[in-house]
Parts: C-alpha cells; structure tokens; sequence
C-alpha cells in the first residue's frame, strides 16, 4: 500500500474527527492485510492491504474512512470508502455510506447505500437499506432488510438481500450471523450465508450472478488498552468455479 495514500487518509480522517468530536470518544485506525486462496491452481491467490479510521462522536453517531488496496485475478485495483451513523430520533438512525475506485478493473467504479435503522424493545432491531453499485459494464440495484436481537452479552441477525443485474434476474441471497461480546470492547461472531452473489470474474467472464455459499468467523480482541488485533476467516463455495479461503489479520490502535 502507498504510504503517501495511507498517511493521507489517517490524516485527513483523524483532523475530521477532531472537528466534529463530541465527548472523549478516541479515533481508531486499523492496518490489515487479507489473503484469498483457491482450491483450483488455475486461480492465483487474492491479496488486498487496507487501513480503517473511524471515531464515534456520541450516542449512536459515528463516522469512517478506509483505504483499500487489491490484488486479483493479476489486477490490481484501489478502493476510497466513507460512510457515516446519525440518529434522526431515539429509535431511527441513518446510515449513508459511499466508495470509489480510481482504477476500476475489478472493483466498482463507485458505490452508494443509503440504510435506516429502528429499534424496538427488548433488544429486537429492524434495518432497510437500498445499495446502488456501477462496474464499467454493468449497474446493480441492492434492496437489504435485517432483523436482529441483542440479549446479555449476544447479538444474533438475519439479512435477506435481493440484487437485480439489467438482462441477468435477481441475485435472492441469505445471512445469519451469532456474535457474543466479552470484555470491554471484544467480540467473536460467525456467519453463514447461502444463495446467489453477482460477481466480477474479470475478463473474459466479466460481471455473473452464481449461486454462493459461505461460512466465515471474525472478531476483535483488544491486547491492552490502546491495541487490538482483528482476525477473519472464511470459506466460500462461488458456484463451480472454485472454493475461495480468506484470511485476515488486523491491528488497530486507539488514539
């Protein structure tokens, strides 16, 4: 990743966030690489390096930036996200988020999701979100509706998303996810997902919807007061064209 890039956003995040700060929250920023293995010899390994900012600046308000650095299919593609929490009452929030891809090979050329949040009692969650993705070739249409339930130290939810590709049908895909939280700010979750996925498989492919299935654990376990590490791993089933490995290791430092 270029350092210039990396320095760039840290800086830029972290001075917004001093801006706007609200309270004593501290900004986080998070270094991390990923590595994508196949199961066919004829696929080379995916690499991607990112670093994550994010400060919450008060009661379920919050803002993010991440740059993002890939490597697929022997292209090599970078990624700008920004996005944000705002409450708009005491049980609605709004989340808005947005990302952009100054060399678009295999990454979207950009990408917007707009999402409200309501909470009921007891725990119980509903969100509603429309995403709006545009490739060189193709636009994508997301509708996403999740429900979920906090209990003791437990979250567990369920997304159904829908995602229509023009001249290609609907993409109906299935999400539940189990996290518990233990310590100050530490979690461990696994999810499971099953149904289609569009994906980009780079030339001569392009742009396909394929039936998918995944199975993945991550989490976050701070080391000391100021450093954490965060990890992911998971396998998925992409149709009959292979099995894909991830691997993920993190470290973020509070400041």
């Amino acid at each position: 990743m270029s350092l210039l890039k990396g320095a760039f956003l840290v800086s830029l995040s972290v001075f917004m966030s001093a801006v706007y700060a609200q309270g004593e929250e501290r900004a986080q920023v998070e270094l991390g690489s990923s590595l994508e293995t196949f199961n066919k010899s004829s696929y080379s390994n995916w690499r991607s390096n990112y670093i994550d900012v994010t400060k919450k600046l008060g009661d379920r308000k919050s803002v993010y930036g991440s740059l993002r650095e890939t490597d697929r299919f022997n292209v090599k593609d970078s990624e700008w996200l920004a996005g944000g929490y705002l409450p708009l009452s005491s049980r609605w929030t709004l989340l808005t988020e947005g990302n952009a891809s100054p060399s678009h090979n295999i990454l979207a050329r950009w990408s917007a999701l707009s999402q409200l949040q309501y909470a009921l009692d007891d725990g119980w969650g509903i969100h509603f979100g429309v995403r709006h993705t545009v490739y060189n070739s193709a636009l994508i249409n997301t509708m996403l509706l999740t429900g979920e339930r906090y209990w003791s130290d437990y979250r567990a939810a369920y997304t159904h998303s829908e995602s229509a590709l023009a001249d290609a049908g609907s993409a109906p895909n299935d999400r539940i996810q189990l996290s518990r939280y233990y310590g100050e700010n530490n979690f461990i979750g696994t999810g499971y997902s099953h149904g289609s996925e569009i994906e980009n498989f780079g030339l001569p492919l392009g742009i396909l919807s394929t039936r998918v299935q995944s199975i993945g654990l991550n989490g976050r376990h701070w080391l000391s007061r100021d450093w954490a590490a965060s990890y992911e791993f998971a396998i998925t089933e992409q149709g009959n064209f292979y099995t894909r490995n991830t691997f993920r290791l993190g470290l973020r430092r509070q400041f």
